[in-house]
């Protein structure tokens, strides 16, 4: 009986150990290419953070659109959700500082809402630096 107790705890200890490694989320190879994101983007802006809201389980981003690269739409603040919260933190989401600008690229989650999130997770948040690169790519791919 003591043996199948021991045996218990161990395998228990195992699967904990291996917890964080089984649900760790992982990226295609292809996520961090300019021309994987765009094709996969709804929408392309530049814009600066102006809000931050955390929850528990997810964070909603206040953004003033200064630019519409790709896609447009008539409005100059969005809100772009994360699955980063309080007690909660998803690896492959992209994080944003209160007044940083940036680029992203967007999948529209409810547009009449202003609600969205980020294309491909981190890898769809660029410097402004890349604006010409991220332009040429729509080009190529005739957007």
């Amino acid at each position: 009986m003591r043996q199948l107790c021991s045996l218990y705890i161990l395998f228990t200890l195992i699967l904990l150990l291996l917890a964080p490694n089984l649900t760790k989320a992982e990226l295609i190879s292809e996520a961090s290419e300019i021309p994987f994101q765009v094709n996969k983007s709804d929408r392309i802006m530049i814009g600066t953070v102006s809000g931050i809201d955390i929850h528990y389980d997810y964070t909603i981003y206040t953004i003033t659109v200064e630019e519409w690269i790709y896609n447009p739409l008539p409005i100059e603040v969005i809100k772009v959700r994360t699955e980063i919260g309080t007690n909660f933190w998803t690896e492959d989401e992209a994080e944003f500082i209160q007044n940083e600008s940036m680029i992203v690229m967007l999948k529209d989650e409810n547009p009449d809402q202003q609600l969205f999130r980020v294309a491909i997770g981190f890898p769809g948040k660029h410097p402004v630096s890349d604006r010409e690169v991220i332009i040429n790519e729509l080009k190529a791919q005739g957007k």
